[in-house]
Parts: C-alpha cells; structure tokens; sequence
C-alpha cells in the first residue's frame, strides 16, 4: 500500500531540552507560529535532497564532497519519526517497512516540499527538516492560511544526536529561508502530547494560534 506523505499535519521534533515543563490543553494538534522573523548564523549545513520519477537521488551542492546520502538510514528515520507520532495520537498508523519505503519516495518527489539534511562525518544523517511550499493544515480553507507564512512540514533528529541543539539549529536555518523567500511567519503543527518539541517551539518564539 502506498502512504502518500500529505496524510500527516504534525511537526515532531524530538530532542529534550531544559526548558519548563508546560504541557499544552489537552487538544490532539497545537498550530504554532513565529513573527518578527531575523536571520542569523547557523553551524550546521543543510543540504537539500531531490529525487527523481526514475528514483535518482540529488543533493545540493557541499562543502563535504564526500557526502553520500543514505537512501536506508532516510528511511529507518523517517519509519522512527511516524513511530513517535503514534505514541503521541494512538490513531496514527504505524508504517510498515515498504509502507515507508513508499512514502519516503513520494516525499522525496514532490515539487509541492523541500527536504533537507543535516549530516555528520562519515555521511551519517543527523536530522531533517521539511518546509511545504504552500501552508495549509487539517482542510484545504483553512481560515488560517496567508501567503505570508512559511511551513515547517517536519523536523526530526536521529536519537543518537539528541541534546546537541540541532533541532534549534534547523528552526534557525527554517527562518532564515523564510526570511529569503520574503514570508513574515513560520507556522508549524505539533502533537499536543508532544512536550519537548512543544517546549523547544516556545523558547524559539513560537507561540500557539490555533487548537485541533
């Protein structure tokens, strides 16, 4: 069967932090968003990743002309990161294997999204970030929707780099896209049950707009 990746609206971050343990209302999704966007330097170096109808995969230019992407690790993550989600809303589906096979393809393809990677020595990916193009939420006429804003689809790092700040880095990176491209807001979607990545979106600016 195959997952088409726009059946999801939640952003996850995983990666634990100090900040005060404020659970959210007890509602299923929490829209967020950051205003007064400012640019600023960032330490890591995302890379976009591109893939083809006939499956081939492309990276944007690096300073590491050594990096290769690990189409398999994408995966594991990307199964791991649909995995935390159900833990947080029963009624998300757990992917199969070939189920996020599939998915990860159709991501990879559509024009519709941007991903990018963050990787360390060795080509191993760190984490991800993916932005829509066009924002939109749980329905098409959404009310909250402008051209204004700029979405942050998904945000996920691997366990093992945990506690290292490069989810921050990626939010970071997120704005200053946004800024390129002239929006004035970063919007994402976050499982309420989801407390780190709740807390680390509030300490980075972004406030609650909208309860699902």
């Amino acid at each position: 069967m195959k997952i088409s990746i726009e059946s999801s609206n939640v952003v996850i971050s995983i990666e634990s932090n100090k900040t005060e343990n404020t659970r959210p209302s007890d509602v299923k999704v929490i829209t967020m968003e950051k205003t007064n966007l400012s640019k600023s330097s960032i330490n890591v170096e995302p890379i976009e990743i591109k893939a083809s109808k006939d499956n081939k995969i492309y990276l944007t230019k690096s300073k590491d002309t050594d990096i290769v992407f690990d189409i398999d690790k994408f995966i594991d993550l990307y199964r791991w990161f649909f995995d935390k989600e159900s833990e947080y809303d029963k009624s998300i589906k757990v992917f199969s294997k070939q189920e996020s096979k599939d998915s990860c393809w159709d991501l990879l393809k559509n024009k519709n999204l941007n991903v990018y990677c963050i990787f360390d020595k060795g080509s191993d990916i760190i984490g991800c970030i993916v932005f829509r193009n066009k924002p939109y939420f749980n329905k098409p006429d959404d009310t909250n929707i402008d051209d204004n804003a700029f979405m942050i689809r998904m945000l996920f790092i691997d366990p093992k780099y945990h506690r290292k700040g490069y989810a921050t880095e990626l939010l970071k990176f997120a704005e200053n896209i946004a800024i390129s491209k002239k929006k004035d807001k970063l919007i994402l979607n976050v499982i309420s049950g989801n407390i780190n990545a709740y807390n680390l979106y509030k300490k980075c600016g972004f406030k609650e707009i909208k309860h699902k």
